[in-house]
């Protein structure tokens, strides 16, 4: 994460100008595309900083990161040591009773990469709607529906939030088959047009095994209550 990337044939600088001019048709004033691209390197800093494990139940950061952990507080307008602490300890209040426990460093790594990803989805929301707003209007004379489909990606580590996609994007793909395909067929055989040679990709197998009882979905939440 972080890391530049170099596409050979490709013009970053033009390709960054053009995202700006962009944003400025679509009604993000200046300061807010400043205020996006101070966010987007406040994540990306967040991403490069690293921690040790410091024993069995507690965690540091690594020392080469230090500068990475200072921008990352610059970018986001709090301190960075502050940022450590909370990335390292948590505090829980029982009966009046505040205690500071200290986190290992996968649930270090883990806090650092919820605030990540907690930031660019605030984000990402914040860009759509203030485009939806721009784009907003009365008249109306033709619009555009784009239907996004057969979306499903498996990656060599897989996360819930990718099983969550794939889901949405299965779902999305069964919902198209039953309208395009089902309805069609059944409304064609009932007019007596012979549909017996068209053959589609059935999904249900795949959405049931996810999602109904006694699916993934349902054993993920039966094991957390455990």
């Amino acid at each position: 994460a972080g890391k530049c990337l170099d596409v050979p044939g490709e013009d970053e600088v033009a390709m960054f100008d053009e995202v700006c001019e962009a944003m400025l048709i679509c009604g993000i004033k200046e300061d807010e595309r400043d205020g996006i691209w101070l966010i987007v390197s406040a994540i990306l800093s967040f991403q490069m900083v690293e921690f040790d494990a410091d024993g069995p139940d507690k965690s540091k950061l690594n020392p080469s990161v230090q500068d990475y952990l200072v921008a990352t507080g610059k970018y986001y307008g709090v301190s960075h040591e502050d940022i450590l602490k909370e990335c390292t300890s948590t505090t829980v209040v029982t009966r009046g009773e505040t205690i500071v426990k200290q986190l290992n460093q996968t649930k270090a790594l883990d806090a650092r990469d919820s605030v990540c990803k907690a930031t660019y989805d605030t984000l990402f929301g914040w860009i759509v709607d203030t485009i939806t707003t721009t784009i907003d209007t009365e008249d109306c004379f033709a619009w555009i529906a784009l239907l996004d489909i057969f979306g499903f990606e498996c990656f060599k580590v897989n996360s819930f939030e990718q099983l969550c996609i794939n889901l949405t994007n299965e779902t999305l793909q069964g919902h198209y088959n039953s309208y395009i395909f089902v309805r069609d067929m059944e409304e064609c055989k009932a007019e007596g047009i012979d549909v017996t040679e068209i053959v589609f990709p059935d999904n249900t197998p795949c959405i049931q095994m996810i999602s109904n009882k006694g699916g993934i979905m349902a054993l993920l939440d039966e094991e957390c209550l455990l």
